[in-house]
Formats: C-alpha cells, sequence, structure tokens
C-alpha cells in the first residue's frame, strides 16, 4: 500500500492538508501533477495558464525532491494513469483538494471518483477554498467560511517523508512533453514569487490599494497581483487572511483586501452549486436576447479594434500581459454584452484565455453580473468615455498600449471620433485609418442597453428566475445587518 497525493489547483508545500495529511499516516508516498491531454484541447485553454502552473511545480519541484524525489509530473489520461499505477505498482490511497473547475474537470473528478469506489480505492479530498460541495443554500455559509479561515496552518515535514518510486517503464511511457511556451511580459508563478508578493504588498504596496483599485495603471502596483497565485494554490487563501488578522490594527485598505478575499470563495461557491452557469444564462429570462453573434464585431473587440480608446487598450494589454485591474475587466464585457448587445458567451472564452489567474467560479460569475443576466444585481452599463476620464485622465494607460493615439492630446486620445479636419492635418492623424472609426456611439448605445436591460428586469419571468436564484446563492444578513 501506498499514498498518492494528485496535485491539481494547490501547487505549494505550505498549509497544504492533502500533503501533509499523507505524509503523517506514514505510507511511502509518491506525488503527481498530470498534465491532460484533454485540457490541452478546451477552449478556455491557454498557454500562459499552463506556463504559470509548470513554474509553480518547477518551485515545489526544488524542495520536494530534494530531500527525496517524489513529485513526478507526468503527462496522459489521469484516469488511464491511475488504472495503469493500480495494476503495475499495487493498491493505493489517493488524497487531494477539492476543484471546482470548467465543466471538464467535473466530468473528469465524477469519473475518478466511479474508478476509486469501483477498486476500492479510498480518495479523501479537502476543501482548497471555503467552498462546500451540495450547497442548497446559503444559511449557514458565512459561519462556515469563518471556520476554514480559522483552521491552523500546517507544514510539510520534507523530513518524515517516506518516498515511493515510480517504476522507470511507467514514468517513461506518461512522460512530460508538452513544455510550455516563454511568454516574457506575464507574471511568474511559483510559492517563493507568492510569498514574495505578499509581503512586499503587506510592507508597503496596499498603501494605494483602494485609492488605485479602479485605476488600469496604478493598479499594476497598488494590488496584491495574488490572484493567479489563488488560482494555482501557489498560496493558500487561508494564510492571506491569518497574517491580516494577526496584525493589531491592520489598515482600511487591508480590511478592504480581507473583503475582497470573502468575495473570492462567494463567486466560487455560485459555480460549484450551478456548474450550469458556465455555458448558460443563469436567469432562463435572458434566453430571449443578444442571440445573434456578429463575428467581425468580435474579432475587433478581441484584438483591440472597437475605436473606443480605453476598450482598445485594455484588451490589448490583457492579451500581452494577462492581467488587468477588476474595473476595466468589467468595462470590456459591458461593452461587449451591452455597448454591442452581443452573447456574453464567445467573450468569456476569449478572456478566460488571456486571464493568467483565470478562476472558472469567479470568472463566469463575474461575467454575467456584468453582462446583466442574472437579474437582481443592479444594472451597470460602463461608459468607456466617463471611465477613462475618471481613471486614466491624462490618457497615459490609453497612449501607452495605444501607440497610434500618442500624438494627440489627451481629450482627443479618450474620443478621437470628436477630431475635426483641420486637427488631423495638424496632428497628422486620419480617423477611419490611423485608427478605426468607433463600432457604436457609447452615449447612445449605452442608453438603449440600459432601457432594454432595466425592461427585462422587471418582467414576471425575470423576477421569479431571480427570486429562485436569491434562495440558492445570495448569503442571509443577521440582525446586524452583517453577511
Amino acid at each position: 500500500m501506498f499514498n498518492v497525493v494528485w496535485l491539481k489547483k494547490d501547487l505549494r508545500l505550505h498549509d497544504h492538508v492533502a500533503l501533509t495529511t499523507a505524509i503523517e499516516n506514514n505510507y511511502p508516498t509518491v506525488v503527481l501533477f498530470i498534465l491532460e491531454n484533454e485540457w490541452l484541447k478546451q477552449d478556455d485553454f491557454s498557454n500562459r495558464h499552463w506556463r504559470f502552473a509548470y513554474e509553480c511545480l518547477i518551485d515545489i519541484g526544488k524542495r520536494l525532491n530534494k530531500t527525496s524525489k517524489i513529485l513526478h509530473v507526468l503527462q496522459g489520461d489521469v484516469l488511464a494513469i491511475f488504472n495503469e499505477l493500480k495494476l503495475t505498482h499495487g493498491d493505493f490511497n489517493l488524497f487531494s483538494h477539492e476543484e471546482t473547475g470548467n465543466n471538464f474537470t467535473y466530468k473528469r473528478d465524477k469519473n475518478i471518483k466511479s474508478f476509486c469506489k469501483k477498486n476500492n480505492i479510498v480518495w479523501r479530498e479537502w476543501p482548497q477554498f471555503s467552498v462546500q460541495r451540495g450547497l442548497k443554500n446559503r444559511l449557514n455559509w458565512a459561519d462556515e467560511w469563518n471556520k476554514f479561515m480559522s483552521v491552523s496552518q500546517k507544514e510539510v515535514n520534507l523530513n518524515s517523508i517516506i518516498p515511493f518510486q515510480l517504476d522507470l517503464q511507467f514514468r517513461e511511457k506518461y512522460k512530460l512533453t508538452h513544455h510550455p511556451k516563454k511568454e516574457i511580459d506575464l507574471q511568474l508563478g511559483g510559492e517563493n514569487e507568492a510569498l514574495n508578493s505578499w509581503s512586499n504588498f503587506l510592507a508597503f504596496r496596499h498603501k494605494n490599494y483602494s485609492k488605485h483599485i479602479s485605476k488600469p495603471n496604478e493598479s499594476r502596483e497598488s494590488c496584491s497581483r495574488l490572484s493567479p497565485h489563488l488560482t494555482w494554490g501557489s498560496i493558500s487563501i487561508r494564510k492571506l487572511i491569518q497574517d491580516i488578522q494577526n496584525i493589531p490594527k491592520p489598515s482600511r485598505a487591508l480590511l478592504n483586501f480581507k473583503s475582497r478575499l470573502h468575495w473570492h470563495c462567494h463567486f466560487i461557491q455560485k459555480l460549484e452549486s450551478e456548474p450550469r452557469i458556465e455555458f448558460e444564462n443563469q436567469n432562463y429570462a435572458y434566453n430571449q436576447i443578444r442571440n445573434q453573434l456578429n463575428k467581425d464585431w468580435l474579432e475587433r473587440w478581441k484584438s483591440g479594434q472597437t475605436g473606443i480608446p480605453l476598450v482598445d487598450a485594455c484588451m490589448r494589454c490583457v492579451n500581452q500581459t494577462g492581467y488587468l485591474n477588476f474595473r476595466m475587466r468589467a468595462m470590456l464585457i459591458s461593452y461587449w454584452t451591452q455597448h454591442l448587445w452581443q452573447p456574453w458567451q464567445p467573450a468569456a472564452i476569449h478572456l478566460a484565455k488571456q486571464f493568467t489567474d483565470y478562476e472558472p467560479g469567479i470568472h463566469y460569475s463575474q461575467v454575467q453580473m456584468q453582462a446583466g443576466t442574472v437579474g437582481y444585481h443592479t444594472i451597470r452599463v460602463y461608459n468607456p468615455i466617463k471611465q477613462a476620464l475618471e481613471h486614466d485622465p491624462e490618457a497615459k494607460f490609453i497612449k501607452k498600449w495605444v501607440p497610434e493615439l500618442r500624438n494627440l492630446p489627451i481629450d482627443l486620445a479618450i474620443s478621437p471620433w470628436k477630431i475635426n479636419e483641420m486637427e488631423q492635418l495638424f496632428y497628422s492623424f486620419t480617423l477611419g485609418q490611423n485608427y478605426p472609426k468607433p463600432l457604436t456611439d457609447p452615449e447612445v448605445s449605452g442608453k438603449i442597453a440600459s432601457q432594454e436591460l432595466h425592461f427585462f428586469q422587471k418582467q414576471e419571468l425575470t423576477k421569479r428566475e431571480a427570486k429562485k436564484i436569491m434562495s440558492t446563492h445570495v448569503v442571509p444578513k443577521n440582525k446586524k445587518g452583517q453577511s
């Protein structure tokens, strides 16, 4: 008998319940990460996701394999690998963290569960976040979140590991062949990177967190930049919460950050409770609208050629760097679904591939909320001109990512369609040649979208469906008005 620790999106050594438990029960242990060939084929897969995970694996491998070579990165089908592992190496126990992923990982885990049951394999799983399986409502969700975050963190005792050796033939058969490509502008992965980022955020970067959170330029430094590390588990959310709680008088900025960690689990819980929201409108009433896709507009939106400078700057930025702050992400979705009145699904897939921190639960919940397809949230139709004036008033972000506009004054860089003929001659700039004309007038398209969405939100079917959604996903408030 031996133990298999199956790494998924928990790529760290600190506060790793599955690994510490496997080591403590004194059976020989092997740690596996399996790059799944089917994952590489998924619509939402991107090289940048695998690259980040790969860097995390290199980081923990340096420490795990220093004392005992128990970490192996394999490639193939998980079910086939586990089946052959049992046939060639004997009985094993399986340890892992739970994963709330996309439809592919959901089906895979169901198949693994059936395999374990059929073969009398004990599969022990622990929550990665405060996300509960089989949850019918949120009645006690806030209390359970607090309980999860209060559990003591454990360190892996590397010296107590009893290594289990895999046969060379087995390792060669499932040898990793798909290595990620380098992308120089992306954030680096790894537990050390996560801890360093967290350390300097606590020390000084958090001071402007609340002030800069909505600004596309400044947020790149003032935000924690831990989202991809949380996605791939190179740092635990419990550590972040407890570190803040251990500060005698945490600043308002840190308390604001802590509240967003609470929302992190809240949105993942939505997908756990209702997996269909990856594909379908959460509120069925919205199936009646936005069913026609304009493929030309989709390509222009994806490539940052809509003619709306802040929209295009944000898209070009995230396409190249894998990061964009929350408000600008919301604006990209708002412009696509509301101003252009297009279905959210193609946009969700494109952005999933661009975001290094793509977390399905957060991603699809947020996309639908910004698209206005839930039915009870406040309808927000972002005006990209207003957003630019408020959050990029000197057009620095716009001019960095849309260099065609660099020689224009600030007002024209934000709204280039307002340029007159004399200004076009003076700045050697021709609208429609140097930079595209806008797909819509954002003032007009925004008003039309707002009217349509408010109309649908008032319909009986919408309200009836919204009530059902709220009964499942809304955390009830206590007598003090707190969730």
